[in-house]
């Protein structure tokens, strides 16, 4: 341990004290009883890893460690996003080969902490980022602790779920005929991250042009369900961005769809504010159990899953011509900038390739702060206003009573008693910061497609510059209600190169391949597992990239979900997953460049693996060649078990253990030697056993006393 004042390591001590009388208090029953390990801890860990984030001057990240810490301690696990150090990663290396430098870390992370195949302690995979330095997983106290104290590690922070920022508009901001200047969104998109939208909705018929899905099923006791189709927790396959259900999960799987409306809806009577942009679909929410949703069932996107339906919009920039990615959610109390917010990475390269992230402010009417992600400086953050006196509002274009405002908030936004879309057909009128956000992304379709060249610096001061001064009564703070229409012909007095309305931004000339590539030969699949393998083919030069099908028969009739015509833009293998164990899977490959797509490869064929069930508990014979500083141990070998973890502490209860042995991962071995012991002391053993599939229960504890000489 670190050498660190009394004073320092009596406050910790106190900390961890407290973090074991919660776990008392919520097991519910004295610490004799029950598994000791649910409550043990390493308090010199604890103490290195928050005494460290004090010492930096992290205070309120020290804070928020040690909350995060007290809520495993009495949940059992929680969701958490892990940020690794880049020092390692080679200074200049391109995209694909950071992302490879970055899963060996990531991989070597987690088997450091006795985290194999990429899965969390229940058994559910990890969730990897691929602009963010990071993965997120679930975590008990342990996992925490370990992580926290790993040197490739920067921080442990909560995966912090947020809902969305839900509590006449359209002619109010300058639209006349569904139109402003006759610009109306053609040619551009919006990514729309939400609760899934209707594409079948008469008001979004032919409007969705891109689906996704990314979502997170909990461990056993928290009843978390992902909300993509099968439950899969990523899709990008035709219809992985469909609403959830309503009768189910309540009227907030309506919001998607409301919001998408407002964006590009067309129809007589219910235009959006650019009604001939086009939506990228993408659901991040999760469903939550009416023991976290105050009484009633109700869904939240985490912030892992949000990163990474913004990284597929960073993913998709080159398909289509993106405006902004609309987030109508959000959560937290900020007072200023949130620059360490995980969702600032990937929002920072959306900006560099000039597609703004609009977030809406939130409904908790702050008068000096905002939530998160809306916090982060590089996003736009909106607020909300009225466009006719409600209960929220003194009356037109006042800021509304719910809407979350500060001095750093960016734009104003229409947001009550906006009617749009929901699923089903049908059309609902709501309140919202969640309705102001997309009011101006909208309006942000409708000024790319005036001027596409503009970047995200001039759409905004574009938007800020022209917009109606609204002041705030509650704080004396006015931020401008966007005006489209004087935006246009801001820029077009800034000089910025402008397109004729109506049409297209003319594409760019490049130099196109004469002939589609060859089609390419599929290698046999590798890695096979019970719910996994990977696919494997040779490279076919001139290709740009691949598409992969994977199907239960050979004619690829029924394919699996999130597998047929998967693009891959890059490498010459994909590991597919989440599937069914002892199954024959086929699949095939297709390469592509500008020019076309080659004929099918041909078709491999396997069998995954048949489930495996977790190990029994081990059982410990009496240790032997016991001396004054040491003995040895062995145990019975365990039909199924792929290795073992062992514990040895001073105490019965396994308050603390003996360093070097806290969940030791022995490997296959079967027996071990003990030393380095103080001698006449007695110690305490116990053993796990673990698989691919899980972790068993302990062994039963034995003593064992070193001898006096």
């Amino acid at each position: 341990m670190r050498r660190w004042s009394k004073q320092v390591i009596g406050q910790h001590i106190v900390l961890m004290l407290a973090l074991v009388m919660i776990g008392g208090a919520h097991a519910g029953m004295p610490e004799a009883e029950g598994d000791p390990s649910a409550r043990a801890t390493d308090w010199e860990f604890a103490i290195d890893q928050f005494t460290s984030a004090a010492r930096l001057g992290h205070r309120n990240a020290a804070a928020a460690q040690r909350a995060l810490l007290a809520r495993a301690w009495a949940d059992g696990t929680v969701r958490i996003i892990v940020r690794m150090k880049d020092s390692q990663i080679k200074t200049g290396s391109v995209a694909a080969d950071v992302r490879a430098q970055r899963a060996a870390k990531r991989r070597e992370l987690l088997d450091a902490v006795g985290l194999r195949l990429s899965r969390d302690r229940s058994g559910l995979p990890v969730k990897a980022f691929e602009q963010f330095a990071g993965f997120a997983m679930w975590a008990d106290a342990f996992d925490i602790l370990d992580l926290a104290a790993h040197p490739d590690v920067a921080e442990v922070i909560e995966d912090v779920p947020y809902p969305p920022a839900l509590l006449e508009s359209v002619p109010l901001i300058g639209a006349l005929a569904a139109s402003f200047s006759g610009y109306t969104g053609l040619g551009q998109t919006v990514a729309v991250l939400d609760t899934g939208v209707d594409k079948h909705h008469p008001q979004l018929v032919g409007k969705v042009v891109s689906e996704a899905c990314y979502s997170t099923n909990g461990s056993f006791w928290s009843g978390v369900v992902s909300l993509c189709p099968n439950r899969v927790t990523a899709s990008t396959a035709v219809g992985a961005a469909q609403p959830c259900n309503v009768a189910q999960w309540g009227s907030s799987c309506h919001h998607g769809t409301h919001v998408a409306g407002i964006v590009a809806g067309h129809q007589d009577g219910y235009s959006g504010v650019a009604k001939d942009a086009n939506i990228i679909a993408i659901q991040v929410f999760s469903a939550f159990p009416s023991s976290q949703c105050g009484g009633s069932p109700c869904v939240m996107a985490y912030t892992s899953d949000i990163i990474k339906g913004l990284e597929r919009v960073l993913a998709l920039h080159q398909n289509y011509r993106i405006a902004a990615a609309n987030l109508s959610l959000g959560g937290g109390r900020y007072t200023s900038h949130c620059d360490q917010d995980p969702h600032k990475e990937v929002i920072d390269a959306l900006r560099e390739r000039g597609i703004a992230t609009i977030v809406a402010s939130g409904n908790a009417g702050y008068v000096n702060a905002l939530g998160a992600p809306a916090c982060v400086s590089t996003a736009v953050s909106v607020g909300s206003t009225c466009d006719t006196q409600t209960t929220h509002c003194a009356g037109v274009d006042a800021v509304a009573s719910y809407s979350n405002s500060a001095a750093f908030l960016d734009l104003l936004g229409p947001g009550s008693l906006i009617t749009s879309a929901v699923a089903g057909g049908g059309y609902q009128s709501w309140h919202g910061t969640s309705m102001a956000a997309p009011h101006v992304a909208g309006a942000w379709a409708v000024l790319k497609e005036a001027y596409p060249t503009a970047g995200v610096d001039q759409i905004l001061a574009a938007l800020q510059e022209t917009g109606k001064p609204v002041a705030d009564l509650s704080t004396g703070i006015t931020k401008p209600r966007i005006r489209p229409d004087a935006a246009l012909a801001w820029l077009e007095r800034e000089s910025v190169p402008v397109s004729e309305p109506g049409l297209p931004e003319p594409e760019p000339v490049v130099s196109i391949p004469v002939m589609p590539p060859q089609a390419p030969v599929a290698h046999p699949a590798s890695n096979v597992a019970a719910d996994r393998f990977r696919a494997n083919w040779a490279d076919v030069s001139e290709a740009l990239g691949y598409r992969l099908d994977v199907a239960t028969d050979s004619a690829f009739q029924s394919g699996v979900p999130g597998y047929l015509d998967l693009d891959i833009k890059n490498g010459t293998n994909r590991s597919v997953s989440g599937l069914t164990a002892g199954t024959s899977y086929f699949y095939r490959v297709r390469a592509y460049n500008d020019a076309g797509v080659s004929g099918n490869s041909n078709v491999q064929t396997l069998t995954t693996r048949d489930a495996v069930a977790a190990p029994g508990a081990p059982s410990l014979r009496a240790p032997t060649n016991v001396t004054s500083n040491g003995f040895r141990l062995s145990w019975e070998p365990v039909e199924g078990a792929s290795g073992y973890r062992l514990d040895i502490s001073t105490w019965s209860t396994f308050r603390t253990r003996l360093a070097g042995y806290n969940d030791l991962d022995l490997g296959s071995q079967t027996q071990r030697t003990v030393t380095g012991l103080r001698r006449a002391t007695t110690y305490y053993v116990r053993l796990r056993a673990y698989n691919a599939a899980g972790v068993s229960a302990h062994s039963p504890v034995i003593s064992v006393r070193t001898a006096f000489w």
